[in-house]
């Protein structure tokens, strides 16, 4: 019995390693939900014949959020 839950442990740790592996690997290589929205828009706008450089804007106490 204590051989199984010995096996059950490095089954679940084995596990528990590939899933850290994917959620580093997606961390790495997706787009944040800003990223993605300023992409999404300055397509828009391109498509609209204007061709605009949109980054990130941070002001002091004050949040802007495009989505």
């Amino acid at each position: 019995m204590i051989e199984g839950f010995r096996r059950h442990d490095e089954e679940f740790k084995c596990i528990d390693n590939r899933l850290r592996r994917i959620e580093a690997y997606m961390d790495r290589t997706s787009l944040t939900l800003g990223e993605e929205a300023r992409d999404v828009i300055s397509y828009m706008l391109k498509r609209k014949g204007l061709t605009i450089d949109i980054t990130r804007l941070e002001l002091p106490d004050i949040e802007i959020s495009m989505v």
